[in-house]
């Protein structure tokens, strides 16, 4: 997300520290009245890119910038819950002694039932990324660099080409 500010200044707010909220960076750049701030209605804050393995325990690291963003410290449980083949995470109450604990190094073990019913294991690359104030894991498909493919991609060269793109370049 970029917030435009009058003075023609851009701040994108993946440059924020973890943690933040439209209405702390609001306050932040707007004390002193010096700048006038324009903002879009109905925005949504997302935090992607975070590419984390499952260890042979079935756990999966939350990175830290995720756990501050949605208010998640070590030792807060989590509901799990799954919609198709994405897992969902909130924080969950504080009485909820059932639920998966996040660890001092910010992981969590992934509840078996859920690993075997999304095929995860040892070694399977989770994308992790927030949709609102829900943590959200998904199995990491890399897709093709030219046309975006995920049939057959491999790494090549640092870029992800399906079989016919790199038939093609060859």
């Amino acid at each position: 997300m970029v917030i435009h500010f009058s003075s023609e200044k851009q701040v994108d707010t993946t440059d924020a520290e973890y943690g933040f909220s439209a209405e702390k960076l609001i306050s932040h750049y707007s004390k002193g009245g010096k700048i006038m701030i324009k903002i879009m209605e109905n925005v949504m804050i997302t935090v992607t890119g975070n590419i984390k393995t499952v260890d042979d325990l079935g756990r999966a690291v939350i990175p830290k910038r995720i756990r501050g963003f949605c208010k998640v410290d070590k030792g807060d449980g989590l509901e799990v819950s799954t919609e198709g083949n994405l897992i969902i995470l909130r924080k969950a109450a504080p009485d909820d002694t059932a639920s998966p604990r996040i660890d001092d190094l910010g992981r969590f073990t992934i509840p078996v039932d859920i690993r075997r019913a999304l095929g995860i294991s040892y070694g399977v690359k989770l994308d992790v990324y927030t949709d609102g104030s829900v943590i959200v894991l998904e199995k990491y498909a890399p897709a093709c660099g030219v046309c975006d493919s995920e049939d057959d991609v491999r790494g090549v060269n640092r870029v992800y080409l399906c079989g016919g793109c790199r038939v093609k370049l060859t």
